[in-house]
This record gives structure tokens, sequence and C-alpha cells, in this order.
């Protein structure tokens, strides 16, 4: 009876193994295709309660470490990955490098160059396993040396569970549109990943934390995937990545009172490749964005012709590299542009970099922002306010919650010469209106951009790089124009204007003043840069042809009263 007794509870502990093996490994396959999805989080429900069953299955350790080094717990991603190091009796390659991209996550270079060496057959004299090293070689360096930045995630209710990624900010800093994948999107239905399907949402800051929080309606979100990749500095332009055709860029238009229909770019930047991450420069007229056609992401430029649509794209041969490129940011100042690499002396995966435009068109190297603005994971979406005071992107940190988060950076101070212009359009009464604002290079007499006020509010917004004479227009159907002079010169630093303007209806009496009319000291020519101010008023007048005008002028209160007076 013994002998029976001990049979029967070996083969039920021999059946209840064979059962929990076979349970183990449907875990394991299902935790493998989230995996493949890139849902870590969720790959992770499934390979953990694996582990409950089986303890010490190597391949169920492995792929628990991989995932939690994939959201950013480099850290907890060890414990298990060395555990599988420590039971097998045959690590194979992989394991090795899994062991050594943990590692190098978690800032300890000296241990990932260790086992990198181990996964590369050539002791990490191959090309990619000697460009893992120089990264932890690089990580090492700029770790010791740390720029003065402080890195937080972003206040308010931005930051959910659920993945929120792609910053984009007006450029004062006041409006951030941004992605998430949280409940409640449009379709509302899941991805075949598990997760909702990508959503705009915005939020505004008026006390120094995010505290109104929106979901953008159709027409711009959709029943599918609908995230935000571009926004120009007034707001009023925004540049949508749709799945279609390989991967597309839309943008939408705010017409003053609503979001227009989003409409593609045009097939010769959307290419039957990927395209994606778009930044407009200051003056609308050029665009910056990403487009791969073989595994390898470049960033590429198309400028904006006399005839208003977009020229054939280039690449930028100054920023690219073998590796990938991605997210551009041209900043407010017109000149900076920043980007993110897995080139350049990043310290692993991408790092944000940034360069300048010189005066002969071309561009300076790529500088590494340094630690801690940068990590050993992929740190991207970077964009600046006007002033260069904050900056905000996306990453997945193990202080997160959950998946990707946006961060805030007090960026180190950086001077930047660019005027910031916003303000309301308002007619006397206090009413908001709607206006066209043109701002033009008195010294050219070239526009230099076109922009609205919102019909609702009256604000406009607009950001003027350093070294030009603006003269700025204000016109709306039924009103004088308006106008106003702003001249920053290339060391007058950042500068704010709030106007608060009043527009005054075509009646009797009403009085405008031209500040964009020059003259040279104690002449009376007017100098070529009044042509545009003096061309304003011709088309008034040419408007309206019953209009009557009296034009009245005076010279300042410097030098001899006389000649004052003869001038006058």
């Amino acid at each position: 009876m013994k002998n029976v007794l001990i049979l029967v509870i070996l083969f039920i502990f021999i059946f209840l193994n064979s059962s929990n093996a076979q349970n183990a490994q449907k875990l394991l396959k299902k935790g493998n295709e989230y995996s493949a999805l890139n849902n870590f989080h969720k790959a992770l429900e499934y390979l953990e309660q694996g582990l409950v069953l089986e303890e010490n299955n190597i391949e169920l350790l492995q792929q628990t470490g991989i995932a939690y080094t994939k959201i950013g717990q480099s850290g907890k991603a060890l414990s298990f990955l060395l555990k599988a190091l420590n039971i097998t009796q045959n690590p194979t390659r992989k394991l090795y490098f899994d062991i050594a991209e943990a590692y190098h996550k978690n800032y300890e270079f000296d241990k990932a160059i260790e086992f990198y060496k181990k996964w590369d057959p050539s002791n990490g004299k191959s090309r990619e396993g000697d460009k893992l090293i120089r990264e932890c070689e690089y990580g090492k360096k700029l770790v010791s040396t740390p720029v003065k930045a402080v890195v937080v995630p972003i206040k308010g209710a931005i930051n959910t569970s659920y993945p929120e990624y792609l910053p984009q900010i007006t450029a004062d800093g006041r409006t951030l549109f941004f992605t998430s994948r949280r409940l409640g999107s449009t379709g509302g239905l899941l991805a075949p990943d598990g997760l909702p399907y990508e959503d705009i949402y915005w939020a505004k800051n008026q006390t120094g934390i995010w505290s109104e929080l929106g979901q953008a309606k159709k027409p711009l979100n959709s029943d599918g995937h609908d995230a935000i990749i571009g926004l120009s500095n007034d707001g009023f332009t925004m540049f949508i990545y749709k799945g279609t055709n390989g991967g597309d860029i839309y943008f939408s238009e705010y017409d003053g009172k609503k979001w227009l229909s989003p409409t593609p770019l045009p097939e010769y930047i959307n290419t039957p490749y990927f395209e994606s991450s778009a930044s407009l420069s200051p003056d609308g007229k050029t665009l910056y964005y990403v487009h791969s056609k073989s595994n390898n992401k470049d960033i590429f430029i198309a400028r904006k012709t006399s005839t208003g649509n977009w020229s054939k794209p280039i690449a930028l041969s100054a920023v690219n590299t073998e590796y990938d490129e991605e997210s551009p940011f041209i900043h407010p100042d017109g000149k900076t542009l920043y980007f993110s690499s897995k080139g350049h002396n990043s310290m692993g995966g991408y790092d944000v970099f940034k360069c300048t435009q010189l005066t002969n068109g071309s561009w300076s190297k790529p500088i590494n922002l340094g630690s801690p603005i940068n990590t050993p994971e992929d740190d991207l979406f970077f964009v600046l306010t006007a002033n260069g005071k904050l900056g905000y992107y996306s990453s997945a940190r193990k202080e997160g919650k959950g998946f990707q988060d946006i961060y805030m950076i007090t960026m180190p101070y950086i001077q930047k010469n660019v005027a910031l212009l916003k303000g309301t359009v308002k007619d006397i009464a206090g009413k908001p209106v709607c206006a066209d604002i043109t701002i033009t290079d008195n010294i050219t007499q070239k526009e230099y951009l076109k922009l609205k006020s919102d019909c609702v509010t009256g604000e406009y917004l607009a950001s003027l790089p350093s070294g030009i004479n603006y003269g700025i227009t204000i016109e709306s159907e039924g009103y004088l124009f308006y106008s106003e002079n702003i001249f920053l010169n290339e060391k007058s630093g950042f500068k704010e204007f709030d106007t608060k303007i009043k527009v005054q209806k075509m009646e009797k009496n009403a009085k405008i003043v031209l500040e964009n009319i020059f003259f040279d000291i104690g002449d009376a020519t007017l100098k070529n840069e009044s042509k545009k101010e003096l061309n304003n008023l011709i088309l008034l007048m040419s408007k309206n042809k019953s209009l009557k005008i009296e034009i009245s002028g005076h010279t300042d209160n410097k030098g001899d009263k006389n000649l004052n007076q003869l001038l006058s």
C-alpha cells in the first residue's frame, strides 16, 4: 500500500508539473504576442502569471526582463535576466545582449560594455558592437558633466496610466496639444495591440499648472489613429499623422472659429513610404519632416513657393546620419533646429540634439543637449518655448505613471533673440474682431507672415526672429486698418509684446496712427520702408471710394525749434 501511495503521489506531482508547464507555455505565447505589438505592459500581465507557475522557466524570465527594459524599468529587468543567466547552462548571445541593454539603460555603462563584448563574436569590434560600446562611453562622459537642467513629469492631469506623447506647444507656452491612448477615444474601440486608438488632446496653462484639459473633436479625431505631430507657433495650423499609404502627414487649419478637415500633404511629400514628425518655420515657409524609405529615418525640408505650394523636398544632409533621425522642431527664433537621433554622439537610443543655421545658410555641427535631458532611453518629440526656458518631451521612465509620459524640462539659460507678439484684436466696445494680420519686412518690402485672430476671443500670436524691422498691419472688413512697428536687433534677447489692439469702425472722425512711416533725421523725404504702409492706405481708399481722409503729421521735439517748424 505504501508503494502504491508513493506512486499515486508521484503521479499527481508529475501531472501537476506537466499541467503547470503547459499553462506556462500558453501564457508565454500570449505574452510574446503582446510584446510583438509593443504593448509590453499587457505582455507582463501574462508573463508574470507564467512565472508563478514556472519560476525557473528561462524563456519566461528572459521575456519578462525584456518587457521591463522596454517600459523603462531596466533595474527591475536585471533581476529576471540575471536569474535566467544563473540557471542556464548555455547562455545565448541574445541573453547576453538583453542583459547588456538593461545595464546600459540602467546607467551601469561598464557592466553594459562587458556584456556587449560577450554578445559580440568580435568582442565589440563589429559595426553594431562598436556603436553600442561608444554609446556607453558617451554616456559616462555626459553623465559625469551634467547640464543645469531639471526634468520632472509635467504638472496637471495630462499624464495617465496610458501612453501620452508628442507634446506640441504654442510659442508662448500657454497651450499644449498632445497625443494619448487613454480610454474614451473617439472610435470607442481598442486597437489590435489592446490599447485605445490614438486621439489628440489639448491643455491650457494660465497659472503654471495645466489645469484645463480637453479632447479634440471631429474632424481632428476620427475612429482610427490620430496623432498630432506638429503645430505652428500661433497654434492655428496642426500637422497630424495617419496610418494611410504607409504613414502620411495631414494638416488642418483653424479658420478663427473651428478646425477644418485634415488634408494630406502633396504626393511628392507623402510617398508610399513612411512620413511623420512635422515642424513649420515661424514664417510658415519651410517645413521640416521625417521620411523613411528603407528603414532609415531622415529629416527632409520643403519650402513654400511663390504660388503657395510646397517645393520638392530635399534631405537635410547636415543633420542626417546612417542611423535614424526623428522629431525635428524649428524654434521660434527661426534658426535653431532641435531633433532626435540615434547617430552622432548619442548615449543610447534617441538623444536630443540641436544645431543652428548660419548666415550663409549652412548648419552648425549638431550638439547633444546632455544629461539629464538625454538618457540611455529614447528621448523624443522635444519642443521649446520661445523664451527658451521650458522644454517638453516624452519618455518612458520608472517614475512615470505608465507607458510614455510627458516631461517638462527647466532648461539651462539660453539667450533667445526672438520677439513674441501676442494680444487681442477688439473693437472700441470690446467685442472680439476677426482680423487678418500681415507682418512685413519693412526693408525688403516682402511679406514675412500672414495670420488671423481668433474670432471667438480676438487673440493672436506670432513669433518674430531677430534682425528685422517689422511692419504689422491688422485689417478687418468695415474697420480702419491698424499698424504697428517692431524692430528687434540681433542682441535684443527675448522680447514679449502684449498688445490689446482696438480697431475703429469706418465712420466719421475715426483716427488711426500710421506707425510704419519713416524719414531720415532732418529730412522730409519718405524712406523706402514707408511704401508698404502707404500702399495699405491706398488700398483702403480704393475699396471705399466715398471715404474722405485728412492726413496730419508733425516732427519730434528734438533739435532746433525753428528748423522743426520749417520741416513740419
